[in-house]
């Protein structure tokens, strides 16, 4: 059986309003909590598009071993031979670099690059990747020792 821990007192209003100050946050002002927390952002993911919306920030160190890194991925997005995955981007870089790839799953849940992009300066525009082959695709946002803003919207065409 399981047990319940039962939060009396002003306790749980807290714990609650903490819950809540970071969702609320985290959807409504990510620049504010990126500030507070080191990153935020907000994203939806549907079947064969999405969007999302990424904010980090990093003070270096100047050791690569305790530069900030990380990762945030899409899930599987079906897509057939001969479409085209169109990802509008704007990339604002104050530090660091980002990589942008697309992973196609061989056999899930192995997976390998198909296409790979990288980002140092900040830019805005327009990524057409052809589809070579049906399958699984997912896309993938690979940070280390990044402080910027990341904005991708994408679709299967």
């Amino acid at each position: 059986m399981a047990k319940a821990i039962r939060i009396k007192g002003r306790w749980k209003y807290v714990i609650v309003g903490a819950v809540l100050a970071l969702i609320l946050g985290n959807w409504i002002l990510p620049d504010l909590l990126a500030d507070t927390t080191g990153s935020g952002g907000r994203s939806y993911r549907l079947l064969r598009s999405g969007f999302t919306e990424q904010h980090k920030t990093n003070v270096l160190s100047d050791h690569w071993i305790t530069a900030a890194k990380g990762t945030w991925s899409t899930w599987p997005i079906p897509a057939l031979a001969g479409e085209t995955l169109v990802i509008d981007y704007d990339v604002t870089v104050d530090e660091g670099r980002v990589a942008l790839r697309l992973w196609q799953f061989v056999i899930p849940p192995f997976r390998e690059i198909d296409w790979s992009a990288g980002f140092r300066a900040a830019d805005r525009g327009t990524l057409r990747v052809p589809i070579n082959e049906s399958g699984l695709y997912q896309i993938r946002l690979s940070y280390f020792a990044f402080g910027g803003d990341i904005v991708l919207d994408w679709r299967v065409e």
